[in-house]
């Protein structure tokens, strides 16, 4: 996934329809992060998993059409 800026790694956690304008957009929860056992910058999340990258607190919500994915 792009982050405006650059490439990353990233994972999508689950995709919905949105009401936008009158008219339904898919939109993908991204997580700029991957869940594995070794890594540059490996963390915990909330659950005990570990991961390479970024918190859920840079998860966002990004249209499936976009360049970004």
């Amino acid at each position: 996934m792009h982050d405006k800026f650059k490439w990353e790694e990233g994972t999508i956690f689950h995709m919905h329809e949105d009401d936008q304008s009158g008219r339904n957009i898919l939109l993908a929860k991204c997580g700029f992060r991957v869940y594995r056992e070794e890594g540059k910058k490996l963390r915990q999340d909330a659950e005990g998993r570990t991961f390479d990258g970024w918190s859920e607190k840079y998860d966002e919500f990004i249209p499936v059409f976009s360049p970004r994915i």
